[in-house]
């Protein structure tokens, strides 16, 4: 289930260190799907039609136990379809084969990511060959450095050059947002 936003990093977090197959992400990967629902999966892959039931009508079958079986059996369906499509398409085995090609950890690789996987497998291809990997740039602004007592004369007239830039541009009409 989706955790809230839109990077999916609450996602990663949730499961660090254990390992999570979801089938929509290894399906986009291994095949081509209009779309990647566990609907359209098991049609197209298994060749089989999943019976829907709309969420409006969930809550009305807790009242008879005839329904809320019925209701369990569609849930273990629905598990069943997971692993079959899960069988057919050798998720797991494909899994290993690029974790150990791309030397990450295979959690990751089920996570989807493949830039990063390539970023691996470039990372060990020049370690490979006795290169020098320089390390990865870092977005982050620098911090600033504690200022002494000493220099409060030359602090001042450095902020007055490091202070706001004029624009780039002139005449520009800038709209609030």
């Amino acid at each position: 289930p989706k955790l809230g936003g839109r990077s999916g990093f609450a996602e990663r977090n949730a499961a660090c260190g254990r390992m999570i197959c979801d089938i929509q992400i290894s399906a986009k990967e291994l095949i081509r799907c209009k779309s990647y629902n566990l609907s359209e999966l098991v049609h197209q892959i298994l060749k089989t039609e999943k019976i829907v039931i709309p969420p409006e009508n969930i809550k009305n079958m807790y009242s008879e136990s005839s329904q809320l079986l019925y209701l369990l059996e569609n849930t273990w369906m629905d598990a069943k379809f997971i692993l079959q499509i899960m069988c057919e398409l050798n998720v797991l085995p494909l899994a290993l084969q690029i974790t150990n090609i791309a030397g990450n950890v295979m959690s990751r690789t089920l996570m989807g990511g493949r830039s990063e996987r390539n970023e691996f497998l470039l990372l060990h291809a020049f370690q490979d060959k006795n290169y020098i990997v320089p390390d990865k740039p870092s977005f982050k602004k620098p911090q600033q450095d504690p200022i002494d007592e000493d220099d409060d004369l030359d602090v001042t007239a450095n902020k007055a050059k490091k202070g706001r830039k004029k624009a780039a541009y002139t005449g520009g009409l800038v709209l609030e947002p």
